[in-house]
């Protein structure tokens, strides 16, 4: 708006009160600007007007909290470097624009509040208590839960101690939680619906060396049990023992002709395949 090194850029957060007075006087010493040619009185006003716009923008107060942008954007700024480097949750919070100064005040207390109390005792899920659904704690239940716990520790240490000895029994890793040790007891029922392992050695290394052919027959094994539970409901018990080769390869071969009808081969199989279900 040609008003050149008269127009300084004051705030509160960043400049220097020396700095401020050094370029005010060297501004001042500037005089009276020279202006060529006829003045637009208009444009002058049209001007002035939108720095006075820009200033009562700037100093008016948002909504009800009592604090103008100038004041907003220089707490946005001394943030912003007190935070540098650090990466900050994104956290919403319903209609806190429309708070008041009172309301963002009181507000503010309990976030600080909470931020010393998290500061004492850590994350709450490293807490040995998280997850505990007690609020309050009476006097008179501190012996029955004290007891309570003893009986609990006591407990953990007998299945940690049956379960190490199980893991040793079926060379098995131990197990590191309680996920785990109900994995143990998973396999250890398997074990007990009457396999016969006389004859087997269950300590041979070929286990370990033939591992990846002993997995694919176990996977082999699911998926066939997966589509016998799928279709066993549709075919006869006696289906699932039969040689469907000789049924599946006219089908495949005349199944989609439109004079597949006419195949001797093609109604047979058919024929067939019916009385599998």
């Amino acid at each position: 708006v040609g008003l050149g090194d008269a127009c300084l850029e004051l705030h509160s957060q960043k400049t220097k009160k020396k700095i401020f007075l050094d370029e005010l006087n060297r501004s001042l010493k500037l005089g009276k600007p020279v202006i060529s040619g006829k003045v637009d009185i208009l444009e002058l006003k049209r001007n002035q007007d939108k720095l006075n716009d820009y200033s009562k923008a700037v100093n008016d107060e948002i909504g009800l909290s009592e604090l103008t942008p100038y004041e907003v954007y220089g707490r946005i700024i001394h943030v912003k470097e007190t935070l540098s480097g650090v990466e900050l949750p994104k956290i919403e919070i319903a209609q806190a624009d429309q708070w008041s100064r009172e309301e963002a005040q009181r507000n503010l207390s309990i976030v600080t509040e909470l931020q010393l109390f998290l500061k004492k005792i850590g994350r709450p899920i490293d807490h040995p208590f998280w997850g505990s659904q007690i609020s309050v704690l009476l006097p008179s239940e501190r012996e029955r839960l004290a007891n309570l716990i003893f009986e609990a520790i006591q407990s953990l240490d007998a299945l940690e101690k049956k379960s190490s000895e199980l893991s040793d029994l079926m060379m098995i890793q131990a197990p590191l939680s309680i996920n785990e040790v109900d994995r143990q007891l998973e396999i250890l029922d398997y074990v007990q619906t009457g396999m016969n392992f006389e004859n087997i050695d269950v300590h041979s290394e070929l286990w370990l060396v033939n591992l990846n052919d002993i997995e694919e027959v176990i996977n082999t094994g699911k998926k066939i049990s997966d589509i016998r539970s799928a279709f066993d409901q549709y075919l006869v018990d006696d289906a699932w023992n039969q040689e469907i080769m000789d049924i599946a390869r006219p089908i495949n071969k005349y199944g989609s002709k439109w004079w597949r009808l006419l195949s001797g081969d093609y109604r047979e199989a058919k024929s067939k395949l019916s009385d599998l279900c």
